[in-house]
């Protein structure tokens, strides 16, 4: 989660926009590695894929939880993010392993596992919806575009 947001805000630093291009690489990542796994037989190949993909899939909550509450005004975005957390929670973590054990149970815990990361489809639909609207979205309660920080140069003494 850490490594999202700070890759992100790097990443983003001349064109706040290209934020948006982190969640979409950590909602793809562990779709393309998670799936490749679970096809492969356990051993040294299929375990790296595994770690990796698991990894990535944290990566989108430091930039997907910083545009939770950019679109609103800042007397309102304390009430944005307060909400974002429980709602995640909600929709996806709290499910999440109740609905791979229903699977489980259906398909067998390698079948389950095999579908698991498809939800990355959404999340991916989801970001890549975000990243279309971004401007028109920032815009909207200010009338202003976002614009990227200056960079602080450093004086050496």
């Amino acid at each position: 989660m850490i490594a999202g947001g700070i890759a992100s805000d790097r990443i983003s630093r001349r064109a706040p926009i290209r934020e948006w291009a982190v969640a979409i690489s950590c909602s793809v990542g562990p779709l393309v590695l998670l799936m490749t796994a679970f096809r492969l037989p356990a051993g040294p190949v299929q375990l790296p894929m595994l770690g990796v993909g698991t990894l990535l899939c944290a990566g989108t909550a430091g930039p997907g939880g910083r545009h939770g509450g950019e679109p609103d005004p800042s007397a309102i975005a304390a009430t944005a993010f307060a909400t974002l957390t429980p709602a995640q929670s909600l929709r996806g973590l709290a499910p999440g392993p109740a609905v791979t054990g229903m699977l489980a149970n259906r398909l067998g815990l390698l079948g389950a596992f095999q579908l698991v990361p498809l939800v990355a489809i959404g999340a991916t639909a989801a970001f890549q919806i975000g990243r279309h609207s971004y401007d028109r979205d920032v815009r909207r309660p200010t009338g202003v575009a976002p614009v990227a920080e200056p960079q602080k140069t450093e004086v050496s003494s």
